[in-house]
């Protein structure tokens, strides 16, 4: 997301692995991306508007 704040990351265990989630902001959209620890990929993507 080009342009979006990053305003927290966390680890977490999503789908059996250890995860980065980081949140994210632009205007009035919320992004959750999270990302393997062990293969960097994006194993989950959320999106919100966010009033």
């Amino acid at each position: 997301m080009p342009g979006a704040r990053v305003t927290k990351i966390e680890r977490e265990w999503e789908h059996g692995h250890r995860a980065r989630k980081i949140e994210l902001h632009k205007g009035h959209r919320e992004y959750r991306v999270y990302v393997s620890a062990r293969t960097g990929k994006i194993v989950k993507f959320r999106q919100k508007y966010d009033d």
